[in-house]
């Protein structure tokens, strides 16, 4: 049976969190969920000491649009909320929040490819 589309969005975030890992991202969530709100797929802290937000989008192709084309403007107000929400409920439990000097939102695309390592493509600052 082929993978259904929540496996296959959950090897993209995996393929997302390593890839970022070994740029000397750290991660400090992964699905966070703030109830009905909706789910960060990634929360990291940027080597820089910056707190990052990733989108992860996993694709077979350009066929319906970049990663980036793939994050309407009624996601991106979404994420940011989400944000919020995060660094609100978080802030007790991570007292290392503190320190993080600036946040933004990144997207990353994932591509499966036929050699079974995914091509990931990092967009800082997406939106």
């Amino acid at each position: 049976m082929p993978p259904t589309r929540k496996q296959k969005g959950n090897e993209g975030e995996q393929a997302a969190r390593a890839y970022l890992e070994q740029q000397g991202y750290r991660c400090l969530a992964q699905n966070w969920r703030a109830g009905r709100l909706g789910e960060l797929d990634l929360v990291m802290r940027s080597p820089e000491n910056i707190l990052v937000f990733v989108e992860v989008k996993t694709r077979r192709g350009n066929a319906f649009g970049s990663p980036l084309e793939g994050v309407s403007a009624r996601q991106q107000a979404q994420y940011a909320r989400l944000a919020e929400c995060f660094v609100a409920q978080m802030m007790e439990t991570m007292p290392e929040l503190a320190t993080v000097t600036a946040w933004r939102f990144d997207v990353v695309g994932v591509e499966p490819s036929a050699q079974g390592v995914p091509r990931v493509t990092h967009y800082p600052q997406a939106f």
